[in-house]
């Protein structure tokens, strides 16, 4: 089985906002890396994707103050850093960042290297922009930030939208913030992908377009095997009185009588929602209540060593470069005592990939649990049945 070839590049001769970039190939000089970017689980604001390399600096090309540097005076932050896959032809973009700290170490008169640490598109998204919002759809209200934060129009994946938010006057309030808020109204989410563009995700992504799992990670034939799991059935994770308000508005309150029983009360308040009426707010807090009401045994974590599946019947590189945040997957464990497989469905919320030296090379998976929720959708054999499944919240 083939190896994927990496590629590190940075655009040393390009200012951090110059539309194309100008990369310089520096994988010659990677000894190993490290890109990551997601969030810890389902209910967490994105953080800044992070990437990673040690480069060979014998020669003191990528030192900052060397002026017989090549790249002199251009090794300095902001610059942007990309790290990519190439499989099978298929080039997969597993970092694109603007520089922090390129960093010399010198470990002995032999030896010398440069530490670099990028920080991904949600970092410079952090300016504080001044500009005025009409009562809209949450898609089109994250299109108006990204163009009042100038950030580049090709450079955007985003949904539509499921929620209608209010109006909103911002006085030097930060892009990244304020988008903040409209995905919390909207139950949905924004990161950066590994080419570099801000992605949003409405509330109906997941039923939409993850809807069947993309493989299952497990130990039985047909399945990708995994080098460990960690499941996890917390208590922290019952909520079963939701109080939620949006902005103008009153309490909503949700709750379930069979669940305080059980478990007592345990409450989850959201305030401030840009939501435009209360029967939306109570929706959402119904929504959130059939997801947290009763314990649920998570699938948290899973690492994959796909260097290491040499004689697996499953090519791991297609689906492990590929993944994306929001992709449904089927994780599955034959217990150690014995019987069935216990078997779950996941959405991934982050991914990390750590390669080199060499051929090593390890994925490390955050998930959520699934929603299984059957919601109607025109066309579906099987969910879009009339008097079947969940139409909307």
């Amino acid at each position: 089985m083939a190896f994927p070839q990496v590629t590190a590049q940075i655009a040393f001769d390009s200012d951090p906002d110059d539309e194309p970039q100008s990369y310089t190939d520096v994988s010659a000089r990677l000894r190993h890396g490290v890109t990551k970017r997601g969030r810890n689980d389902e209910t967490r604001v994105f953080e800044c994707g992070t990437g990673y390399g040690v480069f060979e600096n014998l020669d003191r090309e990528l030192e900052p103050e060397n002026p017989d540097s090549t790249y002199y005076p251009n090794v300095i932050p902001l610059r942007r850093v990309r790290y990519k896959a190439t499989y099978n032809s298929v080039i997969y973009y597993l970092h694109t960042g603007y520089m922090e700290t390129p960093t010399p170490v010198w470990v002995d008169p032999d030896e010398a290297y440069v530490d670099i640490v990028s920080n991904d598109g949600l970092e410079p998204l952090k300016v504080a922009v001044t500009d005025t919002y009409s009562s809209e759809g949450t898609g089109a209200r994250i299109t108006n930030v990204l163009d009042s934060a100038e950030w580049p129009s090709a450079n955007r994946v985003l949904d539509t939208g499921a929620a209608t938010i209010q109006a909103s006057n911002l006085v030097n309030v930060s892009a990244l913030e304020h988008m903040t808020d409209v995905c919390r109204a909207e139950y949905g989410y924004v990161f950066v992908n590994g080419q570099g563009y801000v992605v949003f995700h409405d509330r109906n992504h997941r039923t939409l377009y993850s809807d069947e799992p993309k493989a299952t990670l497990g130990d039985l034939s047909g399945h990708m095997p995994f080098e460990y799991l960690t499941p996890r059935l917390d208590i922290a994770w019952i909520f079963n009185d939701i109080r939620l308000t949006r902005i103008g508005g009153t309490e909503q309150v949700a709750t379930d009588a069979t669940s305080i029983a059980h478990y007592r009360r345990r409450v989850l308040p959201l305030e401030n929602l840009l939501l435009t009426s209360d029967e939306a707010v109570l929706a959402f807090a119904q929504y959130l209540l059939g997801m947290y009401k009763n314990p649920v045994m998570r699938f948290e974590v899973v690492q994959l060593n796909p260097a290491a599946l040499v004689n697996s019947e499953i090519d791991p590189w297609p689906l492990v470069l590929g993944l994306e945040i929001g992709d449904r997957l089927t994780v599955a464990k034959s217990p150690p005592g014995g019987g069935d497989p216990i078997a779950k469905d996941v959405y991934v919320e982050s991914i990390e990939h750590r390669f080199g030296p060499a051929t090593e090379w390890t994925t490390i998976l955050g998930l959520s649990p699934a929603d299984e929720a059957i919601w109607f959708k025109l066309n579906s054999a099987t969910a879009g049945l009339l008097d079947t499944g969940m139409l909307a919240f």
